[in-house]
């Protein structure tokens, strides 16, 4: 992260990255975090996704609403959902750092944007499946692709404090520019990889 032309931008259309063993990433009823630097390249009335992870039955992301002034993360369409509300509002072209955590012991999902903790919600009870896929650029069974970039991805299998999240912030608090070159960082407990982009 911070070097120049090193992000991973996407069309808005049909693209999007896979991971080629999401099992590894033990979602089943575990904690996790994800940590993401997130761009929009214009304010389009549609959701828009960065994360997606999803099955039949379930389903998780981290994204822009449709209406353009935040960002949120939530699990099956509402009953857990956390937003980030940028000051100024949204601004197309900027990065803007954004961390969900899964909380299993506290059974809270918090969500974070530039270091702060922007709220949290009660955890409803999930169990990803084996047929579960985990996208960036869209989610799925939604759609839901991005006219943007993201950089820095990284996905913990536990909860990260508040402390670790800002630490994180400071830590790749550098913007780096758009590109069509992957970047993938693996840090502490981080599990899995990416494959190469993917069109349907």
């Amino acid at each position: 992260f911070g070097n120049a032309n090193s992000a991973y931008s996407f069309d808005g259309v049909d693209d999007y990255i896979e991971a080629s063993n999401p099992a590894a990433f033990g979602f089943q009823n575990e904690s996790f975090s994800v940590s993401v630097w997130a761009l929009v390249i214009e304010n389009r009335p549609v959701y828009e996704s960065f994360v997606g992870l999803g099955s039949a039955d379930r389903q998780y992301c981290v994204n822009k609403w449709r209406f353009g002034h935040a960002f949120y993360t939530e699990f099956d369409s509402g009953p857990s959902q956390v937003s980030f509300a940028p000051d100024g509002g949204l601004q197309p072209n900027t990065w803007y750092h954004l961390v969900s955590v899964v909380n299993t012991e506290t059974e809270n999902m918090e969500f974070y944007g530039d270091g702060m903790l922007a709220g949290t919600n009660s955890l409803i009870d999930f169990d990803f499946s084996s047929d579960t896929v985990l996208r960036f650029g869209m989610r799925p069974g939604y759609g839901n692709y991005l006219l943007g970039a993201v950089d820095d991805v990284r996905i913990y299998n536990r909860a990260l404090t508040a402390s670790e999240v800002t630490e994180l912030y400071a830590e790749t608090n550098a913007v780096p520019a758009p590109s069509a070159v992957i970047l993938c960082s693996i840090g502490v407990s981080f599990v899995g990889w990416l494959r190469s982009r993917r069109k349907v």
